[in-house]
């Protein structure tokens, strides 16, 4: 229960930054989505659930879907299979947006 309290608790705190930034949260996506690309294989749901939500928020207000996207490749590669599948859901949620 600690652990998916301190992730939620990490994942609200940059989407609070994300909504602060703006577009100025643009140069530090790169040092954030290997972090969030791993929670997209959390063991718990509602992690992953706001992980995506954030990544989402991301290409919304802090930088374009493509550039997001450079930087996320490598999660169709990731060792996990439980984050593969996140990164597609995630590319599903995108291509719906």
């Amino acid at each position: 229960f600690k652990c998916l309290s301190v992730a939620l608790l990490g994942i609200d705190l940059l989407s609070a930054l994300v909504t602060r930034l703006q577009d100025r949260f643009r140069n530090h996506v790169g040092t954030v989505l290997p972090s969030l690309i791993d929670r997209l294989g959390d063991s718990k749901d509602q992690v992953r659930d706001q992980d995506q939500i954030l990544l989402l928020k991301i290409m919304e207000q802090a930088a374009t879907p493509q550039y997001v996207w450079d930087r996320m490749l490598g999660g169709f590669k990731h060792k996990n299979n439980r984050t593969r599948e996140g990164v597609c859901l995630c590319l599903i949620s995108t291509l719906n947006m």
